[in-house]
């Protein structure tokens, strides 16, 4: 398991307190998010500019997690 320093996914996770409402954030499913906190990082799409789970993110978060700092890790799946 990568710490919380090297998974975004994992950083957003704790915030938010769970998967569930990171799901609820972003629209997707408890899977999707466990298997994203797995390779700690989002999916491709995400970092191609198809989808914008780490902007929904920060905003729900107000601020406390920024864009740049949950798409850090490049997708090595």
């Amino acid at each position: 398991w990568l710490s919380m320093n090297d998974n975004p996914v994992l950083k957003a996770v704790t915030h938010f307190g769970g998967r569930t409402e990171v799901a609820k954030i972003t629209g997707v499913s408890y899977m999707a998010v466990k298997k994203w906190e797995r390779n700690g990082c989002f999916p491709r799409t995400e970092y191609t500019g198809e989808t914008n789970y780490a902007e929904k993110l920060s905003q729900a978060s107000e601020g406390v997690l920024l864009v740049n700092d949950l798409l850090s890790r490049t997708n090595n799946q």
